[in-house]
């Protein structure tokens, strides 16, 4: 998803989300997905992903 946001936050633009994590970016963590022939993730993985959740996000001011 990409959005041009003014200076005080009001959002102007929002493009359609595409399916997926791939290209989210440098500097952008994403969970890592499960495996399509339905194995279980690494446990380093599933941590990765565990401790992904559990770290707190700054919320938009145009979040509900």
């Amino acid at each position: 998803m990409q959005a041009f946001i003014r200076p005080d936050g009001v959002s102007l633009w929002i493009s359609d989300v595409m399916p997926g994590y791939e290209g989210a970016g440098m500097g952008i963590y994403t969970p890592y997905k499960q495996p399509a022939d339905g194995r279980q993730l690494a446990i380093d993985n599933r941590t990765y992903n565990a401790l992904h959740r559990a770290k707190p996000r700054q919320a938009n001011a145009d979040s509900p």
